[in-house]
């Protein structure tokens, strides 16, 4: 089951778990979000642990 997630961390999981590797940038654009909601959402994914993020600043399900 997955941990509670607000709505911008929702649907910046969804974009991830689509695209596999993705951008903050480009998810920004994906999901019409402002930047720093994005980079915010992205954090709390990562600490719930559900997306990793490579040292190319690609972010990615955890798992995948």
């Amino acid at each position: 089951a997955l941990p509670e997630l607000s709505g911008a961390e929702k649907s910046v999981f969804a974009i991830v778990s689509r695209q596999n590797q993705i951008r903050a940038d480009a998810i920004a654009e994906l999901s019409n979000m402002p930047i720093n909601k994005v980079l915010s959402a992205l954090l709390m994914l990562e600490i719930k642990r559900l997306i990793v993020k490579d040292g190319g600043g690609n972010y990615s399900p955890r798992g995948k």
